[in-house]
């Protein structure tokens, strides 16, 4: 007997108190109720599919000397992306930086991409992202916004962040975003008013964590024969 989905076998302690159930059917006889015992295997059944243990995952981006992520648990982490094809260096200290950060708005698509996904069989819910950020000169505006579609509808913004030229860390936590299966959560973070075009922003100790699950699809096996819902009785 197994459930299906992930194919999470049985344990034997569960699989011997279905079977003590059959044989409390047949010990109590045409006295049962077919119908109950029919609703309350189900419910057993249905219990223990659904059984899956929640794992904690993260992915962290140092970003020190590169822009790959190191990943804990069931997700998988893209590297760092610059948008406009603006080349990056990296600082041992304050970490990814890059120059033409001096647009009027978020709507100048100057950013930071960082993406992560659940691994194939398993949903993601991330409680909480941190991100550590600096400006090489005087001080520039910045917004964090995430999406589940990769950016083709309007992100969902998670905060302003003004940047100066001190290294400042701001965590979100109590957050509950939910990335099903076959989803990928993209966060960007946004930068403008620069003092000029060549003034570098900085990011680093980038963080997303969360807990996974795994997506499970219950198979209902109904054995002996009699248990077919065809023959429950209608009392």
């Amino acid at each position: 007997m197994r459930t299906g989905g992930s194919g999470h076998m049985l344990n034997l302690s569960q699989r011997k108190m279905i079977w003590d159930c059959y044989g409390r059917y047949f010990a109590f006889g045409r006295s049962f109720n077919t119908r109950v015992f029919a609703i309350f295997l189900v419910f057993v059944l249905t219990l223990f599919s659904y059984s899956s243990f929640a794992q904690s995952a993260s992915s962290t981006w140092a970003l020190t000397n590169n822009g790959n992520a190191s990943v804990i648990g069931n997700i998988t982490a893209n590297s760092l992306e610059r948008s406009g094809g603006v080349s990056v260096g990296y600082n041992s200290t304050y970490g990814v930086n890059s120059n033409s950060w001096n647009g009027s708005s978020n709507l100048s698509e100057d950013y930071y991409q960082y993406s992560v996904a659940p691994q194939n069989g398993n949903d993601l819910t991330i409680t909480q992202i941190q991100i550590s950020h600096y400006v090489g000169f005087k001080t520039m505006s910045g917004e964090v916004y995430y999406s589940l579609d990769g950016f083709v509808t309007s992100g969902v913004s998670v905060r302003t962040l003004s940047v100066s030229k001190s290294i400042n860390t701001v965590l979100f936590s109590g957050l509950s975003i939910n990335v099903n299966d076959g989803q990928t959560l993209t966060i960007r973070v946004y930068g403008w008013s620069a003092h000029n075009g060549n003034t570098l922003f900085y990011n680093s100790n980038v963080s997303v964590s969360g807990i996974t699950s795994a997506v499970t699809t219950p198979l209902l096996v109904v054995s002996p024969s009699i248990l077919n819902f065809g023959y429950v009785e209608e009392n």
